[in-house]
């Protein structure tokens, strides 16, 4: 088991790498159904809401989340804010 305090995710935070990447897929797709409105700043906030992209349906707003913060690791977008519970902490 992965332990939380050694700063790694638990099993249930875990998301297999071909889990990630389809869930990156999906960020592109998102991306080109939106067109020129485009993705938010932070896109796992469109999920649940009426306009979510069909792309997003088959993922957890978890996955989405860490697709969008591998992205912005590799610098492939910009942009982005901190974790939702950073965010939600600032309120």
């Amino acid at each position: 088991m992965l332990l939380e305090s050694s700063g790694m995710k638990s099993e249930s935070e875990f998301i297999a790498p071909d889990r990630l990447m389809a869930a990156v897929d999906a960020l592109y797709l998102a991306q080109e159904e939106l067109g020129d409105f485009g993705l938010p700043r932070y896109p796992p906030d469109l999920m649940g809401q009426p306009h979510q992209p069909a792309a997003f349906t088959d993922f957890t707003r978890h996955e989405i989340e860490e697709a969008t913060f591998f992205l912005a690791r590799l610098g492939l977008i910009q942009g982005i804010v901190q974790r939702r519970d950073d965010r939600e902490g600032a309120s």
